[in-house]
C-alpha cells in the first residue's frame, strides 16, 4: 500500500471457510496477515521459461507468500473508479454463472463471454472439442460485434439519435472489453470496431483495410 508497486502473493488455504469466501466472494477484498519475502526464480535450463522476466513484464518484481491471514473482508469500490467497478461486475458474473448453472456450461460461459478460463482440473477445453465449439473461440474476439449490434439496436429502439448513440458507443466498446478481461482479442476486435465508428463519424476516408491495421497497431 505504501508503495503502491504490484506484487505476487502465495497462501495456501487453512480451512474449508477460508475456501468458501475466496470462491464466494464478488467484491473487492482487503486482507492483512503474516508472511515472507521470496526471491523471484529465473530460468532454470537454456532457454527454459524465465519466470521471473515475465513478471517483469507485468512490472511485478516481487513476490509474498502468506503463512496466516489475520482479516480479510469484502469491501467493495466506489464508482470514483470505474475500471475497478467493472472489473467486480466481471467478478460478480463469473461466480453467479458458477453457482447456477452446470460445471461444463458455466465454464464454457466464462471463456466465451468474459474471457476467463479455469486453470484447475475442471478445464473442459477438450470437451469443448468434442463438441465442436473450440473453433468459436478462434474468432479471436470478433463475438464482440454481437454485443455491439445487440446495443445499438436497443439504444435506437428507444429513440436516441445516432449522433448521441456514436459517444454512447465509444463508452461501452471499452466497458466490453474490460468486462470480457481485456484480453488480445477483445482488444483488437474492439479498438477495430471504435476506429470504424471514429472513421464514419468524422469522415477520414479509410478503408476498411486501414482500420483493421490501425487495430493492429
Amino acid at each position: 500500500l505504501k508503495t503502491g508497486k504490484k506484487v505476487v502473493i502465495s497462501y495456501t488455504l487453512q480451512s474449508e471457510k477460508e475456501k468458501i469466501f475466496f470462491s464466494k466472494a464478488k467484491k473487492t477484498i482487503v486482507l492483512s496477515g503474516k508472511g515472507y519475502t521470496q526471491e523471484i526464480e529465473g530460468a532454470r535450463n537454456l532457454n527454459g521459461f524465465d519466470y521471473q522476466h515475465y513478471l517483469e513484464t507485468k512490472n511485478i518484481s516481487q513476490k509474498i507468500n502468506l503463512t496466516q491471514l489475520v482479516d480479510y473482508q469484502e469491501i467493495g469500490v466506489s464508482f470514483k473508479h470505474p475500471i475497478k467497478k467493472v472489473k467486480e461486475y466481471r467478478r460478480g458474473f463469473l461466480v453467479m454463472n458458477r453457482e447456477r448453472f452446470l460445471p461444463l456450461t458455466s465454464n464454457y460461459m466464462n471463456a466465451l463471454l468474459f474471457g476467463y478460463q479455469e486453470n484447475g482440473p475442471d478445464n473442459f477445453q477438450k470437451t469443448w472439442q468434442v463438441l465442436g465449439v473450440a473453433h468459436l473461440f478462434s474468432l479471436s474476439g470478433m463475438h464482440i460485434y454481437f454485443f455491439l449490434v445487440v446495443f445499438d439496436y436497443t439504444i435506437l429502439s428507444i429513440g436516441i439519435t445516432k449522433e448521441r448513440l456514436f459517444r454512447l458507443n465509444l463508452v461501452f466498446i471499452w466497458f466490453l472489453i474490460i468486462m470480457t478481461g481485456a484480453g488480445p482479442g477483445m482488444m483488437r476486435a474492439g479498438i477495430q470496431y471504435a476506429v470504424k465508428k471514429l472513421n464514419r463519424h468524422f469522415t477520414f476516408h479509410l478503408s476498411q483495410l486501414d482500420c483493421w491495421s490501425i487495430a493492429l497497431f
